[in-house]
């Protein structure tokens, strides 16, 4: 996700825009505070999206997807140009969101290691054709 036109926006604001139906004022802020918390955005939450490194902006962009507490979440290659530490990080907040709350991740990665690291199940994919289907080794 581009931070770059919502610059103005605070993490709180952006995380809390995407949980309209979750409810108003209190429960809305717990939300966001947990979301934020589990992500390790506490500290940044009333920073300017825009302004943060790359790899929190990542955290970000799961934290707006995982706010509404999905059954499924989706993600397009979120470990594109982060470093060791920041996919470190990004798994272990992957593994969290299945373990803790339960919920699937259909994960899109180039990143073999990663994907052998955090997934039950790997369908592999070349130009749209299927390859293999199987458990990581």
């Amino acid at each position: 996700m581009d931070f770059g036109q919502g610059k103005l926006r605070t993490i709180s604001s952006t995380i809390s825009a995407t949980i309209r139906g979750v409810g108003r004022g209190v429960m809305r802020r717990e939300r966001v505070a947990e979301t934020a918390e589990m992500l390790g955005l506490t500290p940044y939450l009333s920073d300017e999206a825009g302004t943060l490194p790359h790899g929190l902006q990542r955290l970000v962009s799961i934290g707006i997807a995982f706010a509404a507490r999905p059954r499924l979440l989706c993600l397009d290659e979120p470990l594109t140009g982060l470093n060791q530490t920041e996919i470190a990080n990004a798994l272990a907040v992957l593994q969290r969101i299945r373990d803790e709350f339960g919920c699937s991740v259909l994960l899109v990665e180039h990143n073999m290691k990663a994907v052998m690291k955090v997934c039950d199940r790997i369908v592999v994919l070349h130009h749209g054709q299927h390859l293999a289907t199987g458990t990581p080794a």
